[in-house]
């Protein structure tokens, strides 16, 4: 994974119409440095998009951002490793386990299905189950 602080400038090689301000990304992002190297533009898009224009809006705070995101990518079915990471950062951002928990079943149950619930929820209990390692050998 890419480091965990990330500056993305215009001048930085990206292709857009918009002029964009510098951003800095303070967390662990999602984005491999693979995708970094072999489409650099794409990782940028990501960046730039994801964790710069929409995560730097005002009208929400990053924890309120995070249970959205989770609930969200429970309904598309987003893989894996994406909602992996964006349930450490709603932890990381003061979500508790029984939110993310009930955020889960109320968007899987009657919106997403029950496959993506549980699927959902596996996910979740993995994430919970690092954390309870991390902070054991602490």
């Amino acid at each position: 994974m890419t480091t965990p602080t990330i500056t993305i400038r215009p001048d930085a090689g990206l292709h857009t119409s918009r002029a964009h301000r510098s951003i800095v990304v303070r967390a662990k992002v999602p984005v491999d440095d693979a995708v970094l190297d072999v489409a650099p533009d794409l990782g940028r898009y990501i960046l730039q998009t994801g964790f710069g224009d929409a995560s730097d809006r005002p009208g929400q705070d990053p924890r309120s951002r995070e249970l959205v995101a989770i609930a969200a990518f429970v309904t598309v079915g987003t893989p894996a490793p994406v909602l992996r990471q964006h349930i450490r950062f709603g932890l990381d951002a003061g979500l508790t386990r029984e939110e993310i928990e009930a955020a889960i079943t109320q968007v899987g149950v009657p919106h997403a299905g029950f496959a993506s619930a549980l699927g959902a929820i596996g996910v979740a209990n993995e994430v919970f189950g690092e954390r309870d390692a991390t902070q054991d050998a602490a």
